[in-house]
This record gives structure tokens, sequence and C-alpha cells, in this order.
């Protein structure tokens, strides 16, 4: 009897070493899968980061904001601490790429100004130009007049037909003086048209083109900076999943009572 109680307690031990080897075994896959899938989202992260900081406006921003901290990828088996940086660099970021937008959206408030300028001298421009339309139709006008009054006088008064013709030419004279006035005029006035055309349309191209690329520019980094803060919100529940999992590990484990050999030994004793 005292023999099969002795063997009972040695399969017992038996059962109990094999079960905790069994768990032992059991918590070191777990912890090796938690391990690599901590791995795998840290480099995930990382490699959002670098695709971040390759952007010409992020990188920018982080190296004249953040400083020596501009390195914002995370160490293989990061800690606490590291995953705290991290997220400060990122809330920096962010707020830096808000300041970024209201610069731009102050450069725009600045280009309207200056279009509305260049709009203001157009009107100016526009209104001179009507003042020259009118002076060369005044122009005309008077010369249409002196024409027919000159004919007029020169059908009418034979006898001074000399004299007319003297007028006559120091009329036609003064004729070709402002017909050459006319000319410059009209010359100035095509010049300027097509200066204003010029500079409305070259200022639109260029303010439609700048704020088109600074949107694209804004709109990819807060995308790519809204991907980093998710990545890194989600290594740090992982990690701190983790860290739970193996402080449960661990208590299991020194938790785990072995059979005591107090009874073999007296067995052994009495038999």
């Amino acid at each position: 009897m005292k023999c099969d109680d002795m063997e009972n307690y040695s399969k017992a031990y038996e059962r109990q070493v094999k079960e905790v080897s069994e768990l032992e075994l059991h918590q070191q896959v777990m912890l090796s899968r938690a391990k690599q899938k901590q791995l795998d989202s840290v480099e995930v992260f990382n490699s959002h980061v670098r695709h971040l900081s390759m952007d010409p406006v992020i990188c920018g921003l982080i190296k004249s904001g953040i400083g020596q901290q501009s390195d914002l990828t995370l160490p293989l088996n990061p800690n606490q601490k590291d995953i705290s940086e991290r997220v400060q660099c990122l809330e920096l970021l962010g707020k830096l790429l808000q300041q970024h937008r209201q610069q731009n959206i102050d450069r725009r408030q600045m280009l309207d100004k200056q279009v509305a300028k260049v709009k203001g001298d157009s009107i100016e421009l526009d209104t001179e130009i009507a003042t020259l339309d009118t002076q060369l139709r005044a122009q005309k006008q008077r010369l249409t007049k002196m024409e027919a009054s000159y004919r007029t006088k020169r059908d009418m008064h034979a006898q001074h037909r000399q004299q007319l013709l003297e007028d006559q030419y120091d009329q036609t004279a003064r004729l070709g003086e402002l017909e050459k006035q006319e000319k410059q005029a009209l010359e100035k006035l095509e010049a300027n048209k097509q200066r204003n055309e010029d500079l409305l349309t070259a200022a639109e191209q260029f303010q439609e083109q700048d704020l088109k690329a600074r949107k694209d520019r804004l709109e990819n980094c807060e995308q790519k900076l809204a991907k980093a803060e998710n990545t890194l919100l989600a290594v740090e529940s992982k990690v701190n999943a983790t860290q739970a999992k193996l402080s449960e590990v661990e208590q299991k484990v020194y938790s785990a009572k072995l059979p005591s050999f107090q009874p073999v030994l007296e067995a052994i004793k009495n038999h």
C-alpha cells in the first residue's frame, strides 16, 4: 500500500512538473508572438515616420521646430518614455503645421491685396485711357470742323485763295502733328491695355498655382501625420497589453507550487 502511495505521489508530481513546463512553454510562445507583433507595429510606425520625414515641408518644420529630437522613429524595443517622447514630438509637429497653414493664409491675403492693387491701377489706367479717347474724339471733331470751315471759306472767298492756301498748309501741318499724337496715344493705349491684361493674367495664374500647391502639400502632410499618430497610438496600446500579459505570466509562474516530497520520504522510512 505504501509503495502504491509513493508511486501515486511520484506520478502526481511528474504530471504537475509536466503541466508547469507546458504552461511555461506556452507562455514563452505567447510572449514571443507578442514581441513579434510589437516589433511589426514599431516597424510599420517607423516606415510611416521615415516616409513622413521625406516631405520637404515637414522636414523643414522638424529641423527648425523640434531641434535635436529630429529622429521620430522608435527603437525596436521601445519603452513608455520613448513612446511619450514621440507623442510629444508629433503633437509639436501638428502645431507647427497649423502655424505653417496660418502663414500660408496670411500670404494669400497679401496676394489678394496685391491683386486688388493691380486692379485699382488698372481702373486708373482705364480712366486715363477713356480720357485720352475723349480728347482724341474732340480733336477729330475740331479738325473736321476746321477743314469744313476752311473749305467753305475757300469756296466763298476766292479772292483770299492764297491766304486760305497758306492757312490750309498750316492746318495740314497741325493735322499731321495731331495725327501723330493720335497714333502715339493709340499705341500707348494698346500697350497699357496689354500690360494690364498680362499683369492680371500673371497674378491670377501665380495665385492659383501657389495656393493649389500649398493646399495639396498641407493636405498630404495632415494625412501623413494622422496616419503616424494612429499607428503610434496602436503601438502604445499593444505595448501596454504586452506588459500586462507579461505581469500575468510572471504571477502564474511564481504562484505555481510543486508537490512536497515529505510524504514520499516518510513512506520510504516506514517501509
